[in-house]
């Protein structure tokens, strides 16, 4: 057979072998009798830790893997429905369509081969509860609680903006963050741009850009009056000096065996999205690396960026949230 014919045809069978491998997760999942309010959440930014904790906590036995339902290009919902890259829904908002989406994605009855891509067939037959994996979801976090009664409070990972910031700039480069303006997006619930894009258009740089594009999208949750009860909040920097702590504490929470998870943990810090694999051995290293990074110049631009929005979890002169006293030199 030619070369290229034969290419072909073994691509051809590899997406038929896909489309099958999906369609029996998706069959096994669906004859599941599973509860949104049982479901457990993962929420964070983009590069924030969401996927290493995803595979730590993915231990449990009986746990199947739901991953990034609400991606724009390859989640499951329905485009017409347009919650876009980054949606909100007001905490009051109770439209049934919704909430019957939102039901449907938390306990994979609505799936695609993307959100079942680090479920195993094995997950799939042994599940008993779902695991969901966002990195779109802060936002959502005040009205799925508000509508859902949770049995297992969802996790909300925080990590400095800074460098979740860089990461993703270096992870997935966008000419939109050099764009001389900033476009409403074409989605539901756009209040925050329009109110800040002002402002979002004096900024001059990236970096910039982005960290107060991070700011819009976690403001109204950071500030929210249950922040931290109707939710677990737990850091990045917690989780990668401590792990143990931060999983006792999630295992204490959701009346989980941490056992596990620890084993898990210690086993390998690097995560599947880590694409550049330039994690440093040294937990301490790893979580101040980013300052060498930023001179003092930018570090007051930035400063600023996170006073006007009164994001006071994190400051430019310490990689860790605030209140936090750990020597990293002896961590």
């Amino acid at each position: 057979m030619i070369g290229w014919l034969r290419k072909a045809w073994r691509a051809r069978l590899g997406r038929d072998a896909s489309k099958r491998l999906f369609r029996e997760k998706a069959d096994l999942l669906g004859r599941k009798p599973l509860r949104a309010e049982e479901a457990l959440v993962i929420t964070g930014d983009p590069r924030g830790g969401t996927t290493w904790l995803m595979e730590v906590l993915s231990a449990w036995p009986g746990t199947a893997i739901n991953w990034e339902p609400l991606h724009h290009l390859h989640g499951a919902v329905p485009e017409a429905m347009h919650w876009g890259k980054r949606p909100f829904i007001p905490e009051h908002d109770r439209d049934p369509e919704r909430l019957r989406v939102m039901r449907e994605l938390l306990t994979a009855q609505r799936s695609t081969e993307w959100t079942l891509r680090y479920c195993s067939k094995e997950q799939a037959q042994r599940a008993e509860r779902i695991l969901t994996k966002f990195v779109r979801a802060n936002l959502l976090l005040p009205w799925m609680t508000a509508t859902i009664a949770f049995e297992r409070k969802p996790i909300l990972l925080l990590r400095h903006p800074v460098p979740t910031v860089l990461s993703h700039l270096k992870a997935f480069p966008d000419p939109s963050h050099s764009a001389p303006s900033i476009r409403i997006p074409d989605q539901i619930f756009t209040e925050r741009y329009v109110e800040h894009e002002p402002y979002l258009n004096s900024l001059q740089t990236g970096l910039e850009r982005t960290l107060a594009m991070w700011c819009v999208n976690n403001l109204s949750t950071l500030r929210h009056p249950r922040h931290g009860l109707d939710w677990i909040v737990v850091h990045y920097e917690d989780l990668l000096l401590d792990p143990a702590s931060s999983l006792e504490r999630i295992a204490a929470a959701w009346r989980a065996p941490v056992a596990p998870w620890i084993e898990n943990a210690q086993r390998d810090r690097s995560s599947a999205t880590d694409f550049a694999r330039d994690r440093l051995s040294e937990p301490s290293a790893q979580a101040a690396k980013w300052m060498q990074r930023i001179d003092a110049a930018q570090a007051a631009r930035l400063q600023g960026i996170l006073d006007r929005f009164g994001i006071d979890a994190y400051r430019m002169d310490s990689p860790l949230p605030q209140g936090r006293t750990r020597d990293l030199a002896g961590a």
